[in-house]
């Protein structure tokens, strides 16, 4: 961060030494389709299309659509780099590499760095400057790559870069303002997203914006309706595109779920009975959020406190609004609607009314994990 500061303070330097009214120019901006690396990482490149002018510094501002994000590395710097060689002056230096051996290293005379979200939210600015004002070899070029990470839950599709504020000085200070404008990248529908069912909590909830089958392990289930202070759920035999489900693991779970999205079904919001699933973040101060806050997992009350519900993520809305917590039920076919299965006594136990119990009594129907069974 302190070299990106610095770098920024440089630059500035140096801009604010440009006459204020720039030059305005027909050169323009083009930003390529998004790219894959042969390690995976995806981007897509900025270049320059001019025509008699040969610049040595930049600037601009790039707006970037919900869903596609900037990454960064590991040292929390916004993953910018230059396109080498391209437009970019450099010489030959001899160093001495790992096995000792002296090898031609390329020095480049400019910098690049970007900030992003530091002028307005989703916007990445990116700043290139020679310290010894060297000018471009070319009038066009390729000028930079932006590593970005597409959401899984992203629409499919044509999404928007739009620039801004660009801006293209000369070594001798004239600065040239080149037109904003926006540009159309396309986001492929094959997705795969992580799946992730807490060992301790056991109860997650889900969305997908795709079909899938259930993961081995897993259960999946929709909300029925809310009775006595538990959310009645209902099993489900697999995992359906625009509909949210709260899913168990009783061993946890994570994995990786793959499908294709259909944009024509894109909605932001997933609704079912009594469950909504985000498929772009919300934030949500009514309803019940799933937590586990030391008696298991349960659907607690917002109680009016804001919420941030992550994509793929689900939260409760009953009609009524007034309990402080809803545990989960299981309903079945049988007897009496009881299932019947081990009774695991290291987990907490409740009556049917969801009291805590401490001595569970034989041949008394308890919620034991989120379902009823039978006291031996």
């Amino acid at each position: 961060m302190r070299k990106v500061l610095l770098l920024l303070f440089v630059f500035s330097l140096y801009i604010f030494s440009i006459k204020a009214q720039g030059i305005e120019s027909a050169d323009k901006i083009t930003i390529s389709e998004l790219q894959v690396t042969s390690k995976g990482d995806v981007y897509f490149e900025v270049s320059l299309d001019g025509s008699e002018v040969f610049y040595t510094a930049y600037e601009m501002t790039l707006e970037m659509p919900e869903g596609l994000n900037v990454v960064y590395t590991d040292d929390g710097e916004v993953r910018v780099t230059l396109r080498k060689p391209s437009l970019y002056p450099y010489s030959v230096v001899e160093e001495e590499n790992e096995d000792g051996d002296i090898v031609e290293v390329k020095s480049y005379t400019h910098s690049i760095n970007g900030t992003y979200g530091v002028i307005g939210e989703r916007k990445l600015k990116v700043q290139c400057y020679s310290s010894t004002s060297k000018s471009f070899t070319a009038y066009d070029g390729a000028l930079f790559r932006v590593y970005v990470s597409v959401s899984p839950f992203m629409k499919p599709g044509e999404a928007k870069i739009t620039t801004s504020n660009v801006i293209f000085a000369t070594a001798d200070e004239v600065q040239y303002d080149l037109a904003s404008s926006e540009y159309t990248v396309n986001v492929s529908a094959e997705r795969t997203l992580p799946l992730t069912v807490s060992e301790t909590n056991k109860w997650s909830t889900c969305v997908l914006p795709f079909d899938a089958s259930l993961p081995e392990g897993v259960a999946a289930y929709t909300a029925g309706e809310v009775s006595g202070g538990y959310l009645l759920l209902n099993e489900a035999t697999s995992l359906q595109a625009y509909k949210p489900y709260v899913i168990y693991a009783e061993n946890g779970y994570s994995g990786t779920l793959t499908g294709t999205v259909d944009p024509a079904e894109y909605v932001a919001v997933a609704t079912d009975g009594l469950l909504n699933g985000a498929i772009v973040q919300q934030q949500i101060s009514e309803g019940y959020v799933l937590q586990n806050q030391g008696s298991g997992a349960m659907f607690y009350n917002t109680n009016g406190v804001s919420f941030t519900i992550p994509e793929g993520k689900c939260w409760l809305s009953p009609s009524s609004s007034g309990a402080k917590s809803y545990a989960l039920m299981i309903e079945a076919t049988g007897i009496n609607g009881v299932t019947v299965q081990p009774f695991d006594s290291d987990m907490p136990v409740y009556t049917l009314d969801g009291k805590r119990v401490a001595n569970p009594q034989s041949g008394h129907i308890y919620i034991v994990g989120g379902r009823k069974a039978i006291k031996k």
